[in-house]
């Protein structure tokens, strides 16, 4: 069928096309190689990164990251060539990380699905640094590309936000609260707190102190010896935080008083609470639970702790929104 002696090779035409191409496949991938070690071609990139969150356990908070990939070159990149890095963090803190090894990219832009790992035990960690930088997190996402045949590295910071908070507003009112001491002495309230503003007064490692100022009124025609105000603070019924006054007073008739309420954070709950904030599409509910404690024994009704109304407020994040927030509502 074919001539296999004319030219004298003993290759005949079937042989030469096939050693034509042989040639022509080797001078291309030693082309393509040369490319990359001479920078000739272009590198792999990451251009961009879609983060959320898709699932949390006691252990770790896992993200969903599709990462995109541009390859300038004008063939596919093998498969055994290329491993995509993404790592996340918050104020400086590593938060966690996630790989893909091996991956095959084609000509132009790519999605490549990574799933990231937050480790939920640097949570306190990064807490500490938000709280005394003001509430504000800087969101950092780093994306590597790195080839293993061409011995490149490629890294880039493919996300920088910031992320405000005001948590301290989950514990401020200005509504109107009646502490009622359910006793004949009076027919209404025997107090009212009027108002509550909070700071962050101190943070550590194990606890985060708030200094929260009451406003307290004493409608009565006669003085209230107050011998303590506290609170008590759930976040998706996750116990956190609880404090009082510690020094007594008298807030005399038609007077008002402010006192000072140092609500400790036991930073160890925040791990309990996080999953519980994911699990409900990052909204926490935050329920705070007045206590006031009047002594009545000059009126001949003894000491009593009366609860009052409690305090609900509504907490929604978004972290991997355009600007992140956190706000009560």
């Amino acid at each position: 069928m074919f001539d296999t002696d004319r030219d004298g090779t003993g290759l005949g035409t079937a042989g030469t096309v096939l050693l034509v191409v042989a040639v022509l496949l080797v001078i291309g991938v030693s082309v393509v190689v040369a490319g990359f070690t001479t920078d000739l071609l272009g590198v792999p990139e990451v251009t961009a990164v879609d983060n959320e969150f898709a699932g949390v356990t006691e252990s770790i908070t896992v993200v969903d990251s599709g990462v995109t990939v541009r390859n300038p070159n004008p063939v596919t990149v093998a498969v055994d060539s290329v491993d995509l890095r993404h790592t996340v963090f918050a104020n400086g803190v590593r938060m966690g990380w996630g790989s893909r090894e091996a991956v095959s990219l084609p000509v132009g832009n790519s999605t490549v699905e990574i799933g990231t790992d937050l480790r939920n035990d640097r949570f306190t960690d990064w807490w500490m640094r938000h709280v005394e930088r003001g509430e504000r997190t800087n969101l950092t996402v780093v994306a590597s590309v790195t080839s293993a045949t061409f011995d490149t590295l490629y890294s880039r910071t493919v996300l920088t936000r910031t992320v405000r908070t005001d948590a301290l507003a989950a514990v401020e009112t200005d509504r109107r609260i009646p502490v009622e001491a359910d006793t004949a002495l009076v027919s209404g309230p025997v107090l009212y707190v009027e108002r509550t503003r909070a700071r962050w007064a101190s943070v550590s490692q194990n606890r985060t102190v708030v200094a929260v100022n009451a406003t307290l009124s004493n409608p009565t025609a006669f003085e209230i010896p107050l011998q303590s105000v506290g609170f008590d603070v759930a976040m998706n019924d996750v116990a956190i935080a609880n404090g009082s006054t510690v020094d007594a007073t008298t807030i005399p008739a038609g007077s008002t008083a402010n006192l000072t309420v140092r609500v400790v954070v036991d930073n160890g709950k925040l791990d309990a609470w996080w999953p519980t904030h994911l699990e409900r599409n990052q909204t926490t509910r935050v329920r705070i639970d007045p206590r006031v404690r009047v002594d009545l024994s000059r009126y001949g009704r003894g000491t009593r702790t009366v609860t009052p109304a409690p305090i609900n407020r509504t907490v929604e994040t978004d972290f991997f929104a355009d600007e992140g927030t956190f706000g009560a509502v």
